[in-house]
């Protein structure tokens, strides 16, 4: 497992935050925050499984109280953004 700061190992010794994502079929499955990505006042989440080896990219949402909840990016314009950005950085 990489660390949360998204290096597989750096040595910050910060612990992974692990978040419980639903799936279709209402079961919870463990993913780790892998890295993050802020893009046109956006915020993004890499996750891996800690179950086997997906892994994917979510939409950062806060609500009122700073509750983060973390959606699917459904939008072809915004992967389409994110992908230019991700390709500026290589």
């Amino acid at each position: 497992m990489s660390c949360s700061c998204g290096k597989d190992s750096c040595g910050c010794s910060t612990t992974p935050k692990v978040i419980h994502l639903l799936d279709d079929l209402g079961n919870m499955h463990p993913f780790y925050i892998a890295d993050r990505l802020f893009l046109a006042n956006q915020r993004y989440v890499y996750v891996v499984s800690l179950e086997d080896d997906q892994s994917t990219l979510l939409k950062v949402m806060e609500d009122a109280d700073g509750n983060e909840s973390y959606l699917n990016i459904p939008d072809e314009a915004e992967w389409k953004e994110i992908e230019v950005a991700l390709s500026t950085l290589t």
